[in-house]
């Protein structure tokens, strides 16, 4: 199972008791500790950040952990300066590189790709699809 989590000013808006970055950390969790029971592995790109954040698949407990800790160190800067720019399709050509087996792939994003960028990206995720879930 791997994870694309794009950070963007998006992720700090909040409508109601829980915003977007609580619900997309629980349902996480949530799917990452399903497949270690189930022992598959777990990987993880953090994108939208000035250096992208990289766990490689791994099975275990103390990886989840790992990786929900980074998240929320990330979130908690709260500074916004730390974000760069759009590197939407760069992470998903990375996702295609590492990945040699079938997985599944989430993409938790606060925002799509602006109008010149969706179709090249949308043909990237068609790529993906075409050998992952």
């Amino acid at each position: 199972m791997f994870f694309l989590v794009g950070f963007s000013p998006a992720i700090y808006f909040q409508s109601s008791e829980t915003g977007k970055f609580e619900n997309m950390l629980e349902t996480f969790a949530l799917l990452a500790f399903s497949a270690i029971k189930n022992g598959d592995r777990v990987g993880v790109i953090f994108s939208g950040l000035k250096e992208r954040k990289i766990f490689l698949p791994k099975r275990g407990r103390n990886h989840i952990l790992q990786i929900l800790t980074e998240a929320i160190k990330i979130y908690e800067k709260k500074d916004l300066a730390f974000l760069g720019e759009g590197k939407n399709e760069e992470d998903l050509d990375f996702v295609l590189k590492i990945l040699k087996h079938s997985s599944v792939v989430f993409y938790f994003s606060g925002h799509l790709p602006d109008l010149k960028e969706r179709k090249s990206f949308f043909k990237k995720v068609k790529k993906i699809k075409m050998k992952h879930d």
